[in-house]
């Protein structure tokens, strides 16, 4: 799977919030496929609300259906410098239809100028990939 395929199958996914969950499992199973080391966890909202700057009442939290997924691959030996973590979402905004010249999870790619069209294009989804 090239990026160009990763980016159109992941911005196919309808994932606004509390609809993740087939996205994150999308890309669980990638990261599987490319030799990386799976992890899948759901948020704590009361665990989260420990932390001084956790602004909203723990029991407002929804978290059924927004697995968080992780993937750690190994460069060398893991002790020997730095890690580097890169991270990234696939929830989105929902997309309102009639303001989209087409279907906003539908990709719309122009080949000629070199990019896609389409809701989680820019936030976040083709970065994502791109960290893949």
């Amino acid at each position: 799977m090239d990026l160009r395929d990763f980016v159109d199958a992941l911005l196919r996914f309808e994932s606004v919030a509390r609809a993740e969950a087939p996205a994150q499992q999308w890309v669980k199973n990638r990261l599987h496929d490319f030799g990386f080391e799976t992890y899948e966890w759901t948020a704590d909202p009361e665990r989260l609300a420990e932390h001084p700057s956790f602004p909203d009442d723990p029991d407002d939290i929804d978290t059924a259906n927004r697995p968080s997924v992780a993937g750690v691959v190994e460069f060398g030996d893991p002790d020997a410098g730095p890690t580097l973590v890169l991270d990234g979402h696939v929830d989105v905004v929902p997309a309102d239809r009639e303001l989209w010249s087409h279907d906003p999870f539908l990709p719309d790619w122009d080949d000629d100028a070199g990019t896609v069209s389409a809701r989680g294009a820019a936030d976040m989804k083709a970065g994502l990939a791109a960290c893949v």
